[in-house]
């Protein structure tokens, strides 16, 4: 066996794991910002929704969703329900949860349209990779799980939220990586120059994962492992 093939059959697990949680989401300061439209109650738990997806805490990701979307339905806001509902759903894909979740998808599906046509573009992203996160792990179906995110990509730009917007880039590199398309190194790459922009290192987690796997099915080892290693290191720092 070659050095070469002894690295790539060393190291097939840790990137084979990286690709696991790379398209989990990016909690975000996006998401603090868009809340700033909520309630202060809704916008707090907002913040721990984020706090939980960031920490790939997914229990209490669902837990503080479905808090958020009863305070939603007691405000009588459904911009903030519909945003507890998407957490929600994204903490149960990520656990791979198998509860029937289609009508909970289904009604996310019927309602965006609204929210995107009312304006309520931070609401309407939260739903759009919510859905997109969905079918590319519940399915798959990537036709629907790249439309969504291109969906969610254009709420957050709308939004000015640049975070949402490498969330959005990182689920795209994601999904086009699981269809072994080389096209989504773009968007792996444009993810993780933006999120090193940020100066947040949970914001460069997932682009720096995309980045490691793009690198190693290119036959850049070296480049895969460095990427691999700065994930690896704001995993053990963040106490993932």
């Amino acid at each position: 066996m070659t050095l070469i093939s002894r690295v790539k059959h060393k190291y097939a697990g840790a990137f084979a794991a990286a690709l696991v949680v790379m398209s989990a989401g990016v909690g975000s300061k996006a998401s603090a910002a868009v809340a700033g439209e909520m309630s202060e109650p809704a916008r707090r738990l907002v913040e721990q929704c984020v706090g939980a997806t960031d920490l790939r805490r997914y229990d209490d990701l669902v837990r503080k969703g479905d808090e958020l979307a009863r305070l939603g339905r007691a405000d009588g806001s459904e911009a903030e329900e519909l945003t507890g509902v998407s957490f929600s759903l994204r903490g149960k894909v990520n656990r791979r949860d198998t509860s029937d979740m289609s009508p909970t998808v289904i009604r996310l599906e019927s309602r965006f349209p609204e929210l995107f046509s009312a304006g309520e573009y931070g609401a309407a992203g939260y739903v759009a990779k919510a859905l997109s996160l969905y079918y590319h792990f519940m399915g798959p179906d990537y036709s629907q799980a790249s439309a969504y995110a291109f969906k969610a990509l254009d709420c957050y730009r709308r939004a000015g939220h640049d975070e949402g917007e490498i969330e959005a880039l990182s689920a795209l590199a994601s999904i086009y990586f699981s269809k072994s398309e080389a096209s989504g190194f773009n968007y792996a790459l444009e993810s993780y120059r933006k999120s090193k922009k940020t100066g947040r290192e949970l914001s460069v987690y997932v682009p720096a994962s995309n980045m490691a796997n793009y690198m190693f099915n290119q036959g850049k080892l070296g480049e895969a492992l460095e990427y691999l290693s700065e994930a690896a290191a704001i995993a053990r720092d963040s106490h993932m």
